[in-house]
């Protein structure tokens, strides 16, 4: 017993306690539980923590305990509201993100018993929102000849940078996440290797890509 403290008060705060105890984290404390443990790359996490603290959270309720969402304690529905929510604003693709985002932050509160199955975030067709993909333009085969006299012009496609961009992409069929950031430091014209780091690779391991001969001078120049 605490000397100059009321038993009364002392019997609240343990009660206080138990029913935090009882409740699990907050939905915030998962949230961050959860972006802390995630092996996806630094840019893949901030912006799931963008989307959680700016369009989730806000509208869930920071400290609202985990388990109050249990698809039996009417948490799907309350997901789906959310969901729906964002739609409403025209942001098709961000709401099908978003309730990706819920599902895999819900399953690790799954995971670590904070709350019961199914999770509330589950994806259906009923979920699905009517957005259709816009995909960039494509080349027909028989426009390719075409694109390799442009490039091989050194006009008609822009910068040098540009062209090399282009040729290199051709070339090694790299994301362009992977190429565009590249430095000079990365290629090693002795060995005819080129070192794409693991920090910009899914894989989280070192690419080596052989530097064609063609245009182991040309990127010398």
């Amino acid at each position: 017993r605490k000397a100059g403290v009321a038993p009364r008060a002392l019997k609240a705060d343990a009660k206080r306690e138990v029913e935090k105890k009882a409740r699990g984290p907050s939905l915030q404390e998962v949230a961050e539980d959860y972006l802390n443990r995630s092996r996806n790359r630094s840019s893949t996490v901030n912006d799931y923590r963008n989307m959680l603290f700016n369009q989730v959270l806000p509208v869930l309720g920071h400290h609202s305990p985990v388990n109050r969402f249990e698809w039996y304690s009417g948490g799907r529905q309350k997901v789906l509201d959310l969901k729906k929510g964002i739609e409403a604003r025209g942001s098709l693709y961000q709401s099908d993100k978003c309730l990706m985002v819920m599902r895999s932050m819900f399953e690790h509160a799954i995971d670590n018993a904070w709350m019961q199955p199914p999770n509330p975030a589950l994806g259906s067709k009923g979920a699905k929102s009517s957005h259709v993909a816009k995909h960039n333009p494509t080349l027909e085969w028989h426009e390719v000849p075409q694109l390799l006299e442009d490039l091989e012009s050194k006009s008609k496609l822009g910068s040098f940078i540009v062209q090399s961009a282009v040729k290199m992409t051709l070339l090694t069929f790299l994301r362009v996440g992977s190429l565009v950031p590249t430095q000079w430091d990365k290629f090693d014209f002795k060995k005819g290797v080129w070192i794409i780091p693991g920090s910009r690779m899914k894989g989280k391991q070192d690419h080596y890509i052989p530097i064609p001969i063609r245009y182991m001078t040309y990127w010398k120049v």
